[in-house]
């Protein structure tokens, strides 16, 4: 069931108190207990949004959220809009967005295609195999983490570039 009318979670946690060495630790602190506490499926709403202030100007936003809300296409979308409009407002632009297609005419689309040329293009492609193809669990990973965190800085020259690129998308 959809509801309409849902209180976002929304939370600001200034961190520019703490020394510069213990902001990170805190905020992994953070981050590990986020990801314990998950999302109720039966009890919206089905994502959070935290935000660390750790400088003046340096910030750090968590947006947690469910799968079963957004998919990778539907994730990829969302994340194109917000860095657009959030672009547009750094440079005091007006932002027209492009409408995206539903995912439903992707589904209609796939009814329309020949069923038997689609076993024949895949029986072909997967000739050769004799049993199903294991996934890894998460036993035989042993004490990896499903999950990663990276930072880079980019120059300006490459920030600028990319810009441009996204631009031409």
């Amino acid at each position: 069931q959809v509801q309409r009318d849902v209180v976002m979670p929304w939370n600001v946690k200034d961190l520019r108190g703490l020394p510069p060495g213990e902001q990170q630790p805190e905020l992994q602190r953070w981050l590990n207990q986020d990801r314990k506490t998950g999302l109720e499926l039966d009890r919206a709403p089905l994502l959070r949004l935290n935000l660390f202030r750790l400088a003046e100007n340096q910030w750090t936003l968590v947006w947690t959220f469910h799968r079963g809300i957004l998919d990778n296409r539907s994730l990829a979308v969302v994340l194109t809009e917000v860095f657009r409009t959030y672009d547009a407002a750094l440079r005091c632009e007006a932002l027209d967005l492009p409408v995206v297609r539903p995912s439903s005419d992707y589904t209609e689309f796939l009814y329309t295609l020949d069923q038997a040329q689609a076993e024949k293009y895949w029986r072909k492609a997967l000739r050769g195999f004799t049993a199903p193809t294991g996934l890894a669990s998460l036993e035989a990973l042993g004490n990896a983490r499903g999950f990663a965190e990276e930072e880079i800085q980019l120059s300006p020259k490459v920030t600028q570039a990319l810009g441009d690129l996204a631009d031409r998308e």
